[in-house]
């Protein structure tokens, strides 16, 4: 599928039909049997094995890859190579999404007056951007969320949880990193013009904010989980505290049990009438006791 651009992306069936710059694009088997007929078009084959944001220039040309994560964590990233020469822009997409994303461009009805790859990429980066400052506002949302579970009682699950939403952070965080360095080597090429680097200018600005929105998040991630890591060791020490006062207070009626257990032969409260009651204010005294020097110590 080819789009021209000075026409601002109008559909056409194929390259020869146009004498004007043109967006390409192919699945991997097109690209494997189109790029073959130009031998420089093999360099991008290189960026198939890839799975990051990279831009590499060349005089006169351009090639790299985009690996935008969905917003699903447990789907994989969608992945497109393109490569760029004499106007024309090509692009390998393999999970057959390019075309959507292009007729979302196509829908913002954006017009200029000398459209060129230039304006593309900035209108790339517009659709592919546009609904991630939301997504970013709803994780913060559910780390909040996650926040007052973790003050109270955290449910089961809640440390897989908290692993899954910082692998989901850190995803967005390396991949507004890269669009970031794409940004900035796409400022420093020869092949736009001053006007179109402008508008890069304010892309870039805009992935940077998204990048320190997402730090932000990190960082947010980790404070909720050392309020987690905080209440655990609470309830630890409360839970200990417990055993502990438990502990204390039966001890010295172990020592009772043991003592009166030994049964030796000459014990006179074994064939004493009363020993058996003897024994059991014995401790009840001594548990008394014990509860009464916690309280006014403020053990418990």
């Amino acid at each position: 599928m080819f789009y021209a651009i000075k026409n601002h992306l109008r559909p056409c069936k194929s390259l020869e039909e146009q004498d004007i710059p043109v967006v390409g694009v192919f699945t991997p088997e097109e690209w494997t049997s189109f790029s073959s007929r130009i031998e420089p078009l093999n360099r991008a084959r290189e960026h198939l094995k890839k799975r990051f944001c990279k831009l590499e220039y060349y005089p006169g040309y351009l090639y790299g890859s985009f690996s935008i994560p969905r917003k699903n964590p447990r789907e994989g990233n969608c992945f497109f190579s393109f490569y760029s020469m004499e106007g024309n822009l090509y692009f390998i997409d393999e999970h057959r999404q390019l075309n959507t994303l292009i007729e979302k461009i196509r829908e913002r009805g954006l017009t200029a007056s000398h459209y060129d790859i230039g304006y593309f990429f900035c209108d790339f980066f517009e659709v592919i951007l546009k609904d991630d400052l939301l997504y970013l506002e709803k994780l913060e949302e559910r780390l909040a969320k996650m926040e007052d579970s973790a003050l109270k009682d955290a449910p089961d699950g809640f440390a897989q949880q908290m692993i899954l939403m910082k692998k989901t952070i850190l995803r967005f965080y390396h991949y507004y990193s890269e669009l970031l360095d794409m940004g900035q080597e796409l400022m420093e090429t020869d092949l736009f013009s001053s006007h179109t680097k402008a508008l890069f200018k304010l892309q870039i600005s805009r992935i940077s904010r998204l990048q320190n929105e997402t730090q932000m998040l990190r960082e947010y991630a980790v404070q909720i989980r050392e309020v987690y890591q905080s209440q655990l060791d609470l309830r630890q020490n409360k839970i200990m505290k417990v055993l502990t006062v438990v502990t204390t207070i039966f001890f010295p009626l172990s020592v009772i049990a043991g003592w009166y257990g030994m049964n030796f032969q000459f014990m006179p409260e074994l064939s004493w009438k009363y020993g058996y009651l003897f024994v059991s204010l014995l401790s009840g005294a001594v548990l008394a006791l014990g509860i009464w020097i916690i309280k006014k110590k403020k053990f418990w």
